[in-house]
């Protein structure tokens, strides 16, 4: 389920693509019009869904690892919130996510290489891989769309064959309209950028982020991608150390990583001042050194009540820069 620049190591670098279906003065396909790529297919939208088709992303180049920012216009006439949500992407998708962007009209139509100014003031609606459709949000908080708002599709590509592909996204989404109960939530996620695998070898990362604000949390868990084999996250507190995550990594969990869920009611709680340390074991069976991006470290889940992500990377707290790693 994460992005990075250069600059800040949250949007990742990619080649040339183009974007069709949906222009600067038009809504996302609807269902009945979406026109797939050859072996994409996703699943119809539930009769309580509305489907957004994400424009095309073409020309993945070959072993390229690449991150796309694309600006549609939002459909809803009004307010309204994502209750639930599924995302899916054609092979080689490693996420999409659905945000939303405060101030860009301009940028309606555009289709670029992802910079730390489509990233501010970007707010997370929706996500996912065809793995990760069983992500849910919990009755009582939902992702705000703002009336008149522009939509931002966010998709990450690791194309691993030999030849050029063709990317694409689709979700499915639950919206209605604000009732005066839900809460918004969004995104919080710590991460190291310094990730070394050595050829053919095991390999850790390791990172500490000081919590800044309190925070409630309806979900937690951690993610890496097919070298990892171990993903911890403790908490240091009052003096103690507790464990809060603990898996045995897999290679499909870089899609769907496991998730641990809390009721809102008792929700997890992260206080200003306690210590959240995330920690990764790898082995590399390649006969390449991996680095960061081609495998992360990540720590990730969602708070409440909540208006901006928040992203720790490498010790350094900030708000508002959209997405994940």
């Amino acid at each position: 389920m994460m992005m990075r620049t250069q600059a800040s190591l949250i949007v990742l670098a990619l080649a040339s693509t183009a974007a069709v279906g949906c222009g600067a003065d038009e809504p996302p396909l609807a269902s009945d019009d979406a026109h797939f790529i050859e072996g994409f297919h996703p699943p119809a939208p539930a009769p309580n869904e509305v489907r957004l088709l994400a424009p095309l992303v073409t020309e993945i180049p070959p072993s390229g690892d690449v991150t796309w920012c694309t600006y549609i216009a939002n459909p809803f006439e009004g307010e309204v919130d994502v209750v639930q949500s599924r995302g899916f992407q054609s092979k080689f998708g490693h996420h999409a996510i659905l945000m939303e962007v405060v101030g860009a009209e301009s940028r309606l139509g555009e289709s670029r290489k992802c910079t730390d100014a489509d990233m501010t003031n970007a707010r997370f609606l929706a996500g996912g891989s065809d793995a990760a459709a069983q992500f849910r949000i919990p009755e009582g908080v939902a992702f705000r769309i703002q009336k008149k708002s522009v939509l931002m599709v966010q998709t990450h590509w690791i194309n691993t064959s030999n030849a050029p592909v063709v990317g694409q996204a689709v979700f499915n989404i639950d919206v209605q309209p604000p009732n005066g109960t839900r809460q918004s939530a969004q995104l919080f996620a710590a991460y190291t950028a310094r990730v070394t695998l050595p050829p053919r070898g095991p390999a850790k990362a390791t990172t500490a982020c000081t919590i800044k604000q309190d925070m409630k949390l309806f979900a937690l868990g951690g993610h890496a991608h097919e070298w990892g084999t171990h993903v911890r996250l403790t908490i240091d507190r009052a003096g103690k150390n507790d464990m809060l995550y603990d898996h045995a990594w897999e290679a499909h969990y870089q899609a769907d990583p496991p998730l641990n869920y809390y009721d809102t009611k008792a929700p997890l709680e992260l206080h200003a001042g306690d210590v959240l340390h995330v920690d990764c074991d790898y082995q590399n069976t390649s006969d390449a050194e991996i680095r960061f991006p081609r495998e992360m470290c990540v720590g990730m889940g969602f708070y409440f009540p909540g208006t901006a992500d928040i992203q720790c990377g490498d010790g350094h707290w900030s708000t508002g820069n959209g997405g994940m790693p």
